[in-house]
């Protein structure tokens, strides 16, 4: 699954690339990796899939379900807040936001 991965970013970031340093998708490269929304597609993908693995076999039970967002919010709260924390602050150092 790792080398699929690598595989799948790689096209990413050579579609993004825009033809940057020569990377383009028509060089030959189409013929080894997918283009970049195949990629981005096929990312979805292999995410819904490791969700349905991690659902199925780790949160069961009747409590399954708080666990699961519990956990969700444990994990992506505290990287929330220090953005929302740091870019409010640096806002306000620029004068793009009333201190008030």
């Amino acid at each position: 699954m790792g080398i699929l991965r690598l595989m799948l970013a790689l096209a990413v970031l050579i579609g993004h690339s825009g033809g940057l340093h020569g990377l383009r998708m028509d060089d030959g490269i189409s013929a080894i990796l997918p283009s970049g929304q195949v990629a981005v597609q096929s990312f979805y993908m292999i995410s819904g899939f490791y969700m349905s693995l991690v659902l199925s076999s780790t949160y069961q039970g009747p409590a399954g379900t708080w666990c699961f967002w519990l956990s969700r919010y444990l994990r992506l709260a505290p990287i929330y807040f220090d953005f929302h924390r740091y870019f409010s602050s640096s806002a306000r150092k620029i004068g793009c936001v009333p201190s008030n």
